[in-house]
Formats: C-alpha cells, sequence, structure tokens
C-alpha cells in the first residue's frame, strides 16, 4: 500500500514580515516513560501481500501492525511525514514488522494515550532514541478562511477511534478532528507531502467534517469521474473553510540516534 494511502487509513497562515512562531510540543513529545502496555509481541513481517495497517484494537486498549517499517512507525506516532523521520539503518525502511500490542484494561484509551504507549514500546524493544531539530523551510500554512469556517465542533472528550476515515477517490470523514491532526493528514495529501503544513488558525478544539476532493496529481491520470471534484486546496477553503497557502516556517525532524533490531516473542 502507497504511503499516501497509509496516511488516510490510521486517519490527515498569516503571511506576514514576521517569521513564524515555532510549534508547541505536541502530547506524543511530552511522554510517561512509565505509561506501558501489558503484552507486546514483535515479529518480522514475512507475508507476501500488499495488505499494510496499523489501527487501534477495537476495544481502544492497544495497536495491531501489520507489515510495517520503523520509519513509518515513527512518522505515524508523532503525525509528521515520513521524510522527516531521518537517519538510522537501511533496515529502518526495508525490514517489516508484524506487533501485536495491548494493556489488560477494560478502559479504552485516546489516541494520545496509545501513542504514548506505542512510543515507549519502541524505545525499549528496538533501544530506540532520537532528538528533535527544527529547521526553516517550504511549507503550507494553514488559517480560517475569509468566508468563515464550516467544520462543526465537536466538544465530546477525545476516543479512541480512528479519526480520519477516507474511501477510494478521496472521500473522507473527519470524526473530532483536531488542528494537529488535520495539518498532517492535509500534508500528506498536498503535492504527495513535499512540504508540511503548519497551523496558523488559532483554532484549539476538535471538529467533525465531511470533505470531498480530487487527489492531487495531474489530472489526465485521473478518472473520469474524479476530474470534476475541486483539488484539496480549494475543498478545504470551499467546505472547511480553511485557507492554504505556500510559505516559510519552522519544520521538526526527528534525527535518529541509535536503534537496534528487536528479539523475537
Amino acid at each position: 500500500m502507497p504511503r499516501r494511502q497509509l496516511v488516510q487509513l490510521l486517519t490527515v497562515a498569516l503571511l506576514l514580515a514576521a517569521p513564524a512562531e515555532p510549534q508547541p510540543p505536541s502530547a506524543m513529545d511530552v511522554q510517561d516513560p512509565h505509561a506501558t502496555f501489558d503484552v507486546a509481541t514483535i515479529r518480522p513481517s514475512d507475508d507476501k501481500d500488499d495488505n499494510r495497517y496499523f489501527v487501534p484494537l477495537p476495544g481502544g486498549n492497544g495497536y495491531s501492525v501489520h507489515r510495517q517499517d520503523v520509519r513509518d512507525m515513527i512518522a505515524l506516532m508523532h503525525r509528521v511525514p515520513d521524510r522527516q523521520v531521518t537517519g538510522g539503518p537501511e533496515w529502518l525502511d526495508s525490514a517489516l514488522w508484524d506487533i501485536e500490542a495491548k494493556s489488560l484494561t477494560e478502559q479504552p484509551y485516546t489516541l494520545d494515550e496509545l501513542h504514548i504507549r506505542f512510543n515507549n514500546l519502541l524505545a525499549e524493544r528496538y533501544h530506540l532514541k532520537f532528538h528533535i531539530e527544527q529547521r526553516e523551510g517550504p511549507v503550507y500554512l494553514l488559517t480560517v478562511d475569509k468566508s468563515g469556517l464550516k467544520m462543526k465542533p465537536n466538544p465530546a472528550p477525545e476516543g479512541h477511534k480512528i479519526l480520519m476515515a477516507c474511501s477510494g477517490g478521496g472521500i473522507c470523514h473527519g470524526n473530532h478532528i483536531p488542528m494537529d491532526y488535520l495539518c498532517w493528514f492535509l500534508g500528506g495529501e498536498l503535492e504527495a507531502g513535499k512540504r508540511p503544513v503548519l497551523d496558523r488558525t488559532g483554532l484549539t478544539g476538535a471538529y467533525d467534517f465531511d470533505l470531498t476532493y480530487a487527489p492531487d496529481s495531474p489530472t489526465e491520470n485521473l478518472p473520469a469521474e474524479l476530474r470534476d471534484r475541486p483539488g484539496i486546496r480549494d475543498a478545504a477553503r470551499e467546505q472547511l473553510g480553511l485557507h492554504i497557502e505556500t510559505g516559510r516556517g519552522p519544520i521538526d525532524y526527528y534525527v535518529i540516534d541509535h536503534i537496534e533490531r528487536p528479539s523475537e516473542n
């Protein structure tokens, strides 16, 4: 499965002369090192099929992972494009893994709580160590469009379900989407993820919405039924009330300092 489609499954400014402000740390970057899964198995994936997934368990107390490389795992946990995860040995991209990790609790975790536990699993079993470097570079800046916000606020507590449910061809339903998640999703869809999307909306809540758009590729390569749909930038403005513009800003790179192959169990 292409990385862009994987992002869909797990799912996705003020242009002034002043420099863009650094992004605050996410919940996944401020972790409790004692938050762990009770049971975790990690094995090399030897399946030949192209069925790749990384999904919460039905009870919301763990993750099921199939045929994923470690760079993608790190990128998904920190909601950044995989190109912002740098360094590491060659097998980081070539070796695929199957992981079942869960806690023996009946109380479901939020996605952020699951992410923290999975990050700790990577640190414990892969001996992963990394640091974050912030560099100035080309970005997309996301602001509320002058036409007004069209997404519906969802004040309910965060759950463990997949936030972005997308079918083929750019038809997506967002459920309880915070802005950092939406920026991550949009960054994967815009020009195949060449630029990250930085949040400059000032929105702090979570939102529900429907989004229908044509995939960001040359029109002649699209099926006929998709050609009349708006591109994702126009769709974001018309359907979500959000404006996307190119600019420059701070980009976080997750630089791998150390990693080892895990022992099987």
